[in-house]
C-alpha cells in the first residue's frame, strides 16, 4: 500500500484537512477496517503547504472541500466539519462547501485505528449478481 493504514497526528502530512464525522461509528464497519483510519479521515494537502502556510490556501482549501463528495462519505456518512491541521497544529474549521467557520479553539485532532478480521478456515467474500 502507498497509504499508512492507521492516522494519528504524528504520522500525518505537514498540511492537511482532518473529516470530522457527525457519526463515531462507520455505517460499513468491514469496509471501514479494510480501507484504514487514514484514507477515510486525511485529505492530504502537503502539495499546498506553502501557500496555506502563508495564510493563502482558501482556494485550495475550499476546491478540495468541494471534491470531497459534498460532504457524505460512503463508510461514515455525514461529514459534520473539516479541521485543518498545519505542522501538528489544528488552525480552522470549514464546513461541508468550503467555507471558513471560524478557528480551532479547543478543536483537536483524533486518531483512527481501522482494522479488519474475518474469521473461520473457509471464508470468502463474495459481490452478488442481481
Amino acid at each position: 500500500m502507498s497509504h499508512l493504514h492507521n492516522y494519528t497526528p504524528d504520522n500525518a502530512p505537514k498540511a492537511y484537512l482532518e473529516r470530522a464525522f457527525i457519526n463515531s461509528r462507520p455505517r460499513q464497519i468491514t469496509f471501514a477496517g479494510m480501507v484504514g483510519g487514514y484514507r477515510l479521515h486525511v485529505l492530504d494537502m502537503a502539495e499546498h503547504y506553502v501557500p496555506l502556510k502563508a495564510g493563502n490556501g482558501e482556494p485550495y482549501i475550499a476546491q478540495a472541500i468541494t471534491d470531497d463528495r459534498n460532504g457524505i462519505h460512503g463508510i461514515y456518512g455525514p461529514i459534520k466539519h473539516y479541521l485543518l491541521i498545519i505542522d501538528r497544529q489544528p488552525i480552522a474549521i470549514y464546513d461541508t462547501d468550503g467555507r471558513y467557520i471560524g478557528p480551532a479553539g479547543n478543536e483537536r485532532p483524533t486518531a483512527a485505528h481501522g482494522q479488519a478480521r474475518v474469521l473461520g478456515t473457509n471464508a470468502t467474500l463474495q459481490i452478488k449478481d442481481q
